[in-house]
Formats: structure tokens, C-alpha cells, sequence
């Protein structure tokens, strides 16, 4: 199978076909559309989510772990706790190891987590540190999320889109981008790493009243939109025009040979809610950049919208980000100066 995130039509055949056996202290599983597991314990909620990645660089620990608590965020949860898992390779030396015990310790202090322990391995079957992290957040009952859709509702965007995404290759792929890009470019878009977390414009939209939200990660922009969609249970009438792109990341892109609207978008949330534009405003007013990229629909059908061009969204293919992150990328002779 090719490397990153599984097909949505293996996960459904393969996978969840496979999950029978319920209870009814969960609430809710994880699944298209959805990264957070929520269970309830009487009164108390707990929402849970787990994401594994393989180790490029110290620097990419914070990405990745405010991407996990995003999908606690997204489904109204407050993070609380982090727990990692690590393989590691058999190369791997003890002071490489405790480096990268005392980043994630500082990142979750910083954040606001306790980091709460969790499993390490060493495996001569591996070549870069692999680690899956969990985090577990707390949820009230009333979580502000209605989970009610209906058609002509407003779907709104925040920050842009493959912010994550962007920063990952322009900090990993910087010397073939320098024959193309000037390093003030590269160097704004390394900096898109420290706006991937969105616990604050969840919070915001939990207080506004959403339907529902999603936080845009692997597969990008347009897999976030599916799986919304698909789990909201409508169809989606979405402007192109209006969904937020940094050049930077159109740039980078057009170097590297790669659809930015499939590039993973870590940093950026999507909400189904009754009135858009108040979202907007209330998320503009904390500085969150946000605006309505289209609406609901009856009919299920998932449109993409471009001046006169009508074309529909196609199911998510799997995540090729760690691929490409993990083999060389070839430069044409005309994209080099």
C-alpha cells in the first residue's frame, strides 16, 4: 500500500467492518469525519484521540502534537493529558532519547498538558523514530455542538489552508526550494508551524453554537471537506474563490509539484453553523482570520465552485505528505533559476 493515510474505502472495508462489539459508555467512535472518541462516565465526558507520525525533525514535535489536541478541540473537549508511544531505531543514542523526552515535556507545559507517560520500544525494523501520541481532554454535556445539520447552513473557514503542510516542507525540502524561492519566503512559511493549534477558535465556536466542526489535517482541505460532509450526512455547495491560501504555500507548491489543496492543512478549522457571519466576526475579533466558503446542501452532493467551472469533490485519496517528506524531490531544469 502507498505510504501515509489509509483510503477512506479500506479504513470502511477493511477496519470499521471489523468494530462490532459496542458499549454504551462510548458515546462516540472515531471515524470518517471524525478523530475524537468521546466516552461518558455519568456526568463526565471524556473525549480521546490518538495520531502517529514519523520523526523528521525535533522542531516538528509541536505541529504534531497541537494537531492531535486540535481533534479534542474540534469536538468540544478541553486537552488535558499526552501520552506517546515510540519506536525507535537501534542507532538511536540515549541523549538523542532523552532530547526528545525533555521537547515533549516542554511543549506540553507550554500548552498546558501533563505529559502522562506511555510505551518505548527500540526496533531494528525501523530507521526514524515512529511515534503515535494520545491525547485526552475533558468534555462537558453541553458541549455547544448541536450535531443538527440541515441544507443552507454556512460552512466557515478559518486561518488557510495547508499551513502544516507547508511549513513541514519548507523547513525539510529548504535547499531544493532556495534554487526557486527567495528565503524570506521560506523562512514565512516555516513559521506556519506555530499556527497549527485552533483550541482557540473551537472555543469561540462552541460559545457561538456550531452544528459541527472539523479540524483540516491530512488529505488537506479538500479530505476535510468530505469527511464533514460525510458526516454531517449533506451535500456542499463550496466557493474556491473564497477559501483562504497564503502564497507562500502556492508558491512552495508549485516548486515542489503539489496540489496545496491536498496538502495536509493542520492550523485551520472548519464549522457548519446557522449564522456564518456571526462566527466571523466574534473569530476576527480575537484576530482569527475566518470567512464563509459555502453552504449546506440536501442532495449530498460535494460541488466545488470556480467562477463558471462546476466540478464535484472526489473521495480523499490516502495521504502522501510522509512520502514526500521522506524521499528526495527532483527539481525540472525550468523551475530552477
Amino acid at each position: 500500500m502507498k505510504p501515509g493515510k489509509l483510503s477512506e474505502s479500506v479504513l470502511k472495508r477493511s477496519i470499521f467492518k471489523q468494530l462490532k462489539y459496542k458499549r454504551q459508555e462510548v458515546i462516540q467512535s472515531t471515524g470518517i469525519g471524525e478523530d475524537c472518541a468521546l466516552f461518558s462516565f455519568g456526568n463526565e465526558l471524556a473525549a480521546l484521540s490518538t495520531s502517529s507520525f514519523t520523526v523528521f525533525g525535533e522542531e516538528l514535535l509541536v505541529p504534531q502534537i497541537a494537531a492531535v489536541m486540535n481533534n479534542v478541540a474540534a469536538a468540544g473537549g478541553s486537552p488535558l493529558a499526552l501520552l506517546v508511544s515510540a519506536i525507535l531505531p537501534k542507532e538511536i543514542e540515549e541523549s538523542e532519547i532523552k532530547k526528545l523526552a525533555a521537547g515533549v515535556e516542554g511543549i506540553c507545559s507550554h500548552m498546558g498538558i501533563q505529559a502522562a507517560g506511555g510505551d518505548t520500544r527500540i526496533s531494528p525494523w525501523v530507521t526514524r523514530p515512529q511515534l503515535t501520541l494520545t491525547v485526552l481532554g475533558k468534555a462537558v454535556q453541553e458541549r455547544g455542538i448541536s450535531g443538527e445539520f440541515r441544507s443552507g447552513q454556512d460552512v466557515v473557514m478559518t486561518k488557510a489552508l495547508g499551513l502544516l503542510g507547508t511549513a513541514l516542507l519548507a523547513r525539510q525540502k529548504r535547499e531544493i526550494l532556495e534554487k526557486r524561492l527567495p528565503s524570506r519566503l521560506i523562512d514565512e512559511a516555516a513559521g506556519f508551524a506555530s499556527e497549527v493549534c485552533v483550541i482557540p477558535e473551537a472555543a469561540i465556536a462552541m460559545k457561538s453554537g456550531v452544528s459541527g466542526m472539523h479540524d483540516v489535517s491530512r488529505g488537506g482541505i479538500f479530505a476535510a471537506l468530505w469527511e464533514l460532509a460525510e458526516k454531517a450526512g449533506v451535500g456542499l455547495e463550496i466557493d474556491m474563490k473564497r477559501l483562504l491560501v497564503r502564497q507562500e504555500t502556492i508558491e512552495i507548491g508549485e516548486v515542489l509539484g503539489i496540489n496545496p489543496y491536498e496538502l495536509h492543512g493542520g492550523g485551520s478549522l472548519l464549522a457548519i453553523c446557522d449564522r456564518g457571519s456571526d462566527l466571523v466576526i466574534q473569530l476576527e475579533k480575537e484576530n482569527i482570520p475566518a470567512v464563509i466558503i459555502g453552504r449546506t446542501t440536501a442532495d449530498k452532493a460535494k460541488v466545488l465552485l470556480n467562477q463558471e467551472e462546476k466540478r464535484y469533490l472526489d473521495r480523499p485519496a490516502g495521504d502522501y505528505l510522509e512520502e514526500l517528506l521522506a524521499e528526495p524531490i527532483q527539481c525540472s531544469d525550468t523551475l530552477v533559476k
